[in-house]
């Protein structure tokens, strides 16, 4: 939610832009935001794209190497009220983390609470993106 992550990386993804809740680990256990990811592009399409970046393409074959296979743009995030694990068991019933991502989908009951009780905090924040951001590609997080 700071801004300094400008891309996702995952091993697998939808293949459409995408809006998502964020949903912080231990030791919080909450969703805290909201998140509109582009469309998945293949880590293996970098590898031709920046070619000519050696520090580039060391940074993306080692991604790869981790097993991610797919990054997607963060195009926009917003903070928003936190929603605690435990409040989701009580208005759904048992609420299952996923490990990666699952779709809400329309008509549960997790959508509903959430579409009812997940309240903005902050406007959107839309990231920029240029062949300036070289240094961002596969970046390591602290």
């Amino acid at each position: 939610m700071s801004g300094e992550k400008i891309y996702e990386y995952r091993t697998r993804f939808p293949d459409d832009e995408i809006e998502a809740y964020l949903y912080v680990s231990r030791p919080d256990c909450v969703i805290t935001g909201k998140i509109i990811l582009g469309r998945k592009i293949l880590l293996d399409e970098w590898l031709d794209k920046y070619s000519t970046h050696p520090e580039v393409l060391d940074r993306i074959n080692a991604y790869i190497k981790r097993g991610n296979k797919v990054v997607m743009p963060i195009i926009s995030y917003q903070t928003t009220n936190a929603l605690s694990r435990e409040y989701l068991e009580e208005k759904i019933g048992k609420f299952t983390v996923p490990q990666s991502f699952y779709y809400v989908k329309e008509g549960t009951r997790l959508f509903e609470v959430l579409e009812k009780e997940i309240i903005p905090t902050s406007g959107w924040n839309y990231n920029v993106f240029s062949d300036k951001c070289l240094d961002e590609i596969c970046r390591k997080y602290k």
